[in-house]
């Protein structure tokens, strides 16, 4: 209390009672903490005064002490290295802290009542919330204070470059909620499903809100339900996984080495006994013990989130340190080996294709489509689980460590000056947040290998965005998000013929036909064989698009061949080639939607055309001040001040038309695709199909291989 009052009389005084009070707080700071605090609080309100006594010109005072905690108050924030070159950033955590989902019997710290986890189970807790509101003010303060990625967007227009991602649980949509708050305090964020708002123009909304000086704010887009939700958990759309996952427990040679610990029967019958959990009887299974330690070790890191003591339990059971860690090397064990192999390490072998390949390759397009400028997103979050890290880790052929509650993976997008043709990616994993600080993280240069890594063994460093675009696109995807990109911006197409597209269609590779059945099956929410209104803008969404209704029922019907205005499988495909076969025009309609001098002329170059149904968030529809300041266009070179007629070539050509090893990687060779074409008659047909992929023959190349 004394600390207190006389940090009020400080705070009455004027420059010299501050100088004293900083003598006061300095010569008591070593008893306690708090009086430093209260001084360096007391000395940031009185810089106002220090200033006005010397602009005033009266009496300066020499001491130098409180000088120096001026140029404290007023020294800039660090700029993080990259700061000029940054262009993208995008986020992959985990939820914060939760609840449990199940109940352990005899653990005190937590209820046994049934209702408790009906209700309950699972759910992010305050302590949770606070973990990733922090996370977002650590970014906050590496990106909108130490870097150039926000540089010249006001703040009312902040929200137009930023978007969310969560899948639909509780524990993601507070922790994305959370993180934003903590980043973006003063802007406020909504929530949307893929298929909510449909029939809602969201660009009038905006304008009439923004006449009242409001907003909605950030968009937080939530997946469907688990069982749907393909970005977030793929890997339950694959029966086969769940089998592969005890096989691959069975034949662990840590998790065999584990066994034979002299000790590790001792520990199962004392976890027993301090848990009553079923799965530790001993007459369950192997398996069944050495996998519900992963939920043991869960439980452990609850309690330590929270401040409790673990397991704590009527008998008055501890575990010792060396169970401790005994029970987490297990636990770690069986975390990387849900979607890695136990005998290889052969990137083929494992379930990342098949656990994340969805992810991956929406992460690399947001990257692909700043480099193009095709989009202005400073950032993107994915609000996930610590299965869907570890699920994408395989994926990208790294071992780590689990993520602790809110952990991330971090991607960030540069594009130096100097270079602009060459965009690269620094790539970050922070594993606990609460400990390390994003200051100390260090980039890993992926290198996409066949072999299955360590993160730690990686050299640190970038890896160009080309390399990643060739390890997580397939053909198949790549193409369709093209397509999907082309028709959201076409408005009230209409089919020229459908004679080229029957040819196009019969020629077709069974390997691309293969390809695109992976992304119809990836559309296909419900698993039904068709792709409905919803499951298209679902899918035009993760790309940043909002089309109405009325306009994905359009490009519906453009191939729909039995009116019931859904796609069966031959309607998608149909749909893929529309675009690359440019077979589509539009109603000679006034175009009054022509906000950046594109008219609707130009329908042929997909890439400038405005649609009149689209709302999108991201396209660049307005000035983007950040790339104002580059002179040349990321991807292609194309100088900024170019006027758009002049410029329609190099936005035609794609990025990978600059980056081949990119295009051949993911399946497609320039030299090999126009060699295959050649036999085809007719000459404009024999350009459309090269542009298509197709070939007479089925001799296309796998990615990656």
């Amino acid at each position: 209390m004394m600390l207190y009052g006389t940090g009020f009389r400080m705070g009455l005084g004027g420059v010299d009672n501050l100088r004293d009070g900083l003598l006061v707080t300095v010569a008591v700071s070593s008893l306690c903490a708090i009086s430093l605090s209260i001084g360096y609080s007391i000395g940031r309100h009185q810089i106002g005064s220090i200033q006005a006594h010397e602009q005033s010109g009266k009496k300066k005072t020499d001491s130098s002490m409180y000088r120096q905690i001026l140029k404290l108050f007023q020294r800039k924030q660090p700029r993080m290295e990259g700061a000029d070159t940054i262009k993208m950033v995008i986020i992959i955590h985990r939820h914060g802290a939760r609840l449990p989902n199940k109940c352990f019997p005899r653990d005190l710290s937590w209820p046994k009542n049934p209702d408790f986890y009906e209700n309950y189970k699972g759910h992010l807790s305050p302590v949770g919330c606070q973990m990733l509101v922090d996370t977002g003010r650590s970014f906050r303060t590496r990106y909108l204070e130490g870097s150039d990625l926000f540089k010249g967007i006001p703040q009312e227009t902040l929200h137009k470059y930023v978007v969310a991602y969560t899948s639909n649980m509780q524990r993601t949509l507070f922790s994305a909620w959370s993180f934003l708050h903590g980043m973006f305090p003063d802007i406020p964020q909504y929530f949307s499903f893929a298929t909510d708002r449909l029939k809602v123009n969201l660009k009038a909304v905006r304008r009439n809100l923004a006449l009242q000086g409001k907003t909605l704010g950030i968009p937080i887009y939530i997946e469907e339900v688990a069982r749907t939700d393909r970005l977030f958990h793929q890997y339950k759309m694959n029966s086969e996984i769940t089998q592969w996952q005890m096989a691959n427990v069975k034949c662990s040679p840590v998790l065999r080495e584990v066994s034979k610990d002299p000790g590790f029967e001792d520990l199962l019958s004392k976890v027993y006994r301090m848990t009553r959990l079923q799965q530790l009887h001993p007459k369950t299974s192997y398996v069944e013990k050495m996998t519900v330690m992963k939920r043991v070790q869960t439980q452990i890191n609850i309690a330590r989130s929270h401040g409790l003591p673990l397991l704590p339990n009527k008998e008055g059971l501890f575990l010792t340190p060396a169970e401790l860690a005994m029970i987490r090397k297990i636990a770690c064990e069986i975390w990387k080996l849900l979607y890695r192999p136990a005998l290889s390490n052969e990137k083929a072998d494992s379930m990342g294709h098949n656990a994340a390949s969805h992810l991956a390759h929406y992460v690399t397009q947001l990257m692909v489509d700043r480099a193009e400028g095709k989009n202005k997103l400073r950032l993107a979050a994915y609000s996930a689980h610590d299965t869907t890290i570890l699920a994408l880790a395989a994926r990208l052929g790294i071992d780590i460590e689990p993520p602790e509650f809110g952990g991330y993976f971090l991607f960030e997008l540069h594009c130096d000056a100097v270079d602009p043709d060459t965009p690269y990616v620094k790539f970050f994993y922070n594993s606990e947040p609460t400990v390390i600080p994003i200051s100390s993280l260090v980039p890993h240069k992926l290198d996409f290998s066949h072999k299955i890594r360590s993160l730690d063994a990686l050299p640190e460093g970038s890896f160009a965005l080309h390399k990643m675009v060739a390890e997580c696109q397939t053909n198949g995807m790549r193409k369709s998000t093209r397509v999907l990109r082309k028709l959201s911006k076409i408005r009230r197409p209409r089919i020229k013929s459908n004679e080229m597209q029957n040819h196009v269609l019969s020629m077709m590779s069974e390997l691309l036909r293969g390809e695109y059945k992976m992304v119809f099956d990836m559309w296909d929410r419900v698993g039904n064989g068709v792709i409905t209104v919803e499951d298209l803008g679902s899918a035009m969404r993760l790309m940043g698009k909002n089309p109405s209704k009325e306009h994905l029922l359009q490009l519906i019907d453009l191939v729909d061949s039995d009116n019931d205005h859904m796609l069966n499988f031959e309607d998608f495909l149909r749909m893929m080639v529309l675009c690359d076969l440019k077979d589509l025009e539009e109603d000679d309609a006034e175009d009054d939607h022509d906000t950046d001098g594109l008219s609707s002329e130009t329908h042929q170059d997909a890439d400038t055309i405005v649609s009149a149904s689209e709302t999108d968030l991201h396209a660049v529809n307005d000035k983007d001040p950040l790339d104002a300041q580059t002179s040349a266009h990321p991807a292609t070179g194309a100088n900024a001040s170019t006027p758009p007629s002049q410029r329609k070539a190099s936005f035609h050509v794609s990025w990978y038309d600059t980056h081949p090893e990119a295009s051949n990687n993911a399946g497609m060779s320039r030299k090999d695709s126009s060699s295959r074409t050649r036999s085809l008659p007719d000459n404009e047909l024999r350009v459309l199909v090269e542009a298509a992929g197709v070939s007479e023959s089925n001799d296309v190349s796998v990615e990656g291989q």
